[in-house]
């Protein structure tokens, strides 16, 4: 076999897996991106209910202490909510910007102010159940405004919950999408079938060869394309 076939075939199969690799590349970036965005609606839309919500309080007599009590505990539980769902923001806004890595760590701490922002307002909820069940007519709790406060906790639960889904997903989604890509840079590097025994790689040296050639030749162009910046700088120290 000559060389000019040999470096074709290469160069063929160095297409295909590059090929390949864009395709599966864009299509799990375009998968990730969305649940990014999702995420980043429901949780924007939530910390607009929150404070919308703990406006609601802000005409309540503060001379009553029943009022006081109560407007003092919903503030607090939409602060803390809000906070933790606009931090989950921020680092959601630096995934996009390709700022943040996709560590472990990243997805241990959006779970957990999740959780946090979750726990706040599960507890607003209570607060404001309590607080109903405290006002004497009906007259009042319409003119607190208790009905919609409640509706708007309500939702603003409902959302978070689907946010936390949606958050799950991502974290699976991009945890199976980089095993996926180291899977195919190792089976560039070094698959393919290879002689069994000694007497198989002897009846057939010039495939042999070619597949050792390739092999080598494939894990060059997979790390050029994995770590283009150490590459580079390798090069430059020499």
């Amino acid at each position: 076999m000559s060389s000019k076939t040999i470096e074709q075939l290469i160069d063929g199969q160095r297409q295909d897996i590059e090929g390949k690799q864009e395709m599966e590349t864009a299509a799990n970036h375009n998968l990730a991106l969305r649940r990014v965005v999702q995420a980043r609606i429901l949780l924007g839309n939530s910390v607009s209910e929150l404070e919308a919500l703990d406006s609601l309080t802000d005409e309540w007599n503060a001379e009553v202490d029943q009022l006081e009590t109560a407007a003092i505990e919903i503030h607090l539980q939409c602060d803390y909510a809000v906070k933790e769902a606009n931090t989950i923001l921020e680092a959601l806004n630096g995934l996009l910007a390709n700022t943040l890595p996709l560590q472990e760590c990243l997805w241990i701490e959006l779970e957990l102010r999740q959780e946090s922002a979750l726990a706040a307002t599960l507890e607003l909820t209570k607060v404001l159940d309590k607080f109903g069940a405290s006002i004497t007519g009906p007259e009042q709790a319409q003119q607190l405004g208790v009905k919609e406060m409640k509706l708007r906790a309500q939702h603003v639960l409902s959302k978070l919950k689907e946010s936390k889904d949606v958050l799950a997903q991502l974290q699976k989604e991009v945890q199976e999408w980089t095993m996926a890509e180291t899977e195919l840079v190792v089976d560039c590097a070094f698959g393919g079938e290879t002689p069994r025994t000694l007497d198989d790689a002897n009846r057939n040296s010039e495939l042999f060869d070619l597949l050792f050639i390739n092999k080598t030749c494939l894990f060059i162009i997979s790390s050029t394309t994995i770590f283009p910046d150490k590459l580079s700088q390798d090069t430059s120290q020499r």
